[in-house]
């Protein structure tokens, strides 16, 4: 779909200053879309099914591994978002040594720049899934969990619409910036990197917001049908629970089975 849509929209007639280069990013801009969307339709369709009771079990199980395959992504990108600050970090601290005893790094400034975007961008998505976004629940900790469920899927549904917005005004910006250059550049680095990423940040928030709005329900009715509900479910926590500390909730299926076999045998041990 958003390869058909970018393909419609610039590669079928690109400015004729574009290189190979700015039409394969397009290209695989498209894809990585694609698949986040399919990602997104396949939750939907595992939601649909646990809605019923004779595919709540396979539905479970779905939500389940699609929650462990975000939970691997999120590993890579919190990866590659901490090299990023590392990065950022070294290039800062060598261009003032180079500063002082003889010259900084040339595009020090750019690069740490780009590395800020970076992490930045990335780590919206993971903060989404893990619930750790800034909340104030001043008004709603006296409230019951059913109404702070429904106050949270208003919440994640205010927020989809408001990254979508987001994430179109971007990607209009991508193919815009392939000849813009970066102001204050000694080496004349383009504008285009920082926010090809900015983008695919956003659209991973995006997904993470949508597949919140799309698993709410299902964990309400989890809740309210607890006989049917498969062992080992639980709502992600923020924090783990045997941290001692409160534990939250973001609306995303975990299997909690794994960690509830390490306590036991961790009791087992002692």
């Amino acid at each position: 779909m958003f390869t058909y849509l970018i393909h419609d929209a610039w590669i079928s007639e690109p400015d004729s200053f574009w290189s190979a280069l700015h039409v394969a990013i397009l290209w695989g801009l498209g894809l990585f879309l694609d698949l986040l969307l399919i990602m997104v339709l396949r939750v939907a369709w595992l939601s649909a099914l646990t809605l019923s009771a004779s595919g709540r079990e396979r539905g479970t199980r779905g939500l389940v591994a699609a929650a462990r395959t975000m939970a691997r992504i999120d590993r890579v990108v919190v990866y590659v978002a901490g090299a990023a600050l590392a990065a950022m970090v070294l290039v800062t601290f060598f261009s003032v040594i180079g500063r002082t005893l003889w010259k900084p790094i040339p595009d020090d400034y750019t690069m740490a720049e780009w590395a800020l975007v970076l992490v930045a961008a990335l780590m919206m998505g993971v903060i989404q899934g893990r619930g750790e976004h800034i909340e104030v629940t001043a008004f709603t900790d006296n409230m019951s969990e059913r109404t702070n469920r429904t106050l949270r899927l208003v919440g994640v549904l205010a927020g989809c619409l408001a990254v979508s917005r987001l994430a179109w005004v971007s990607i209009e910006e991508v193919p815009g910036s392939f000849l813009e250059i970066t102001y204050g550049s000694i080496y004349d680095l383009p504008m285009w990197p920082p926010r090809l990423i900015f983008m695919m940040g956003l659209a991973w928030w995006l997904a993470r917001t949508a597949i919140q709005v799309l698993v709410l329900p299902v964990t309400e009715l989890v809740d309210a049908e607890a006989a049917g509900a498969p062992p080992g479910w639980d709502l992600t926590p923020l924090l783990p629970a045997h941290s001692g500390a409160e534990v939250e909730t973001s609306g995303e299926f975990i299997d909690t089975t794994a960690s509830d076999e390490r306590g036991r045998d961790a009791g087992g041990n002692s």
